[in-house]
């Protein structure tokens, strides 16, 4: 649908600025409208799989290893990567502790996770007994030359007054 919106409004010569999402701002959308999705910004909690950094080193990997390309890849997989990559952990400490791999106990686990390094893909991972929100922060992105190009670090949105 963005897409559509995002060419639409360039034919009918609508010179305004695009704010997606995470779910729009990926692959997909500069494939279906290259050169009208050029100025897009989006909201990202994870960096796109083609993005340079430690975090997505193992993943372009993988993909090699497979004879798959990352351009053919969205930021969806950095994300699942590294949300599998975390369940994997607490996994790994569960059993290290000699203790029954069980949800409880693999939650419980979690939550000792404080600014749990994310190779860059992310903001630093905190869980706690209260809170199981992982990544807590965003960072904008725009598009440029049909990349998504950061515009802006990782940011956490303030919390003022209640909940």
């Amino acid at each position: 649908p963005v897409a559509l919106a995002v060419r639409n409004a360039r034919s009918l010569g609508l010179d305004v600025t695009f704010v997606c999402l995470n779910w729009c701002a990926n692959r997909l959308l500069l494939s279906l409208a290259p050169e009208a999705s050029e100025g897009v910004i989006g909201s990202m909690p994870f960096a796109p799989v083609v993005s340079e950094l430690t975090g997505t080193h193992d993943i372009r990997e993988f993909l090699e290893a497979k004879g798959e390309s990352i351009e053919e890849k969205s930021n969806a997989l950095t994300q699942g990567w590294w949300t599998m990559a975390v369940m994997a952990e607490g996994i790994g400490w569960v059993i290290e502790a000699g203790q029954e791999v069980t949800g409880e106990n693999i939650k419980l686990a979690l939550e000792t996770v404080s600014d749990m390094d994310m190779g860059g893909v992310t903001a630093p991972i905190t869980f706690t007994a209260e809170d199981h929100r992982g990544a807590k922060a965003v960072q904008l992105y725009r598009v440029d030359g049909g990349l998504w190009v950061p515009i802006t670090y990782f940011r956490r949105p303030s919390v003022s007054g209640g909940n």
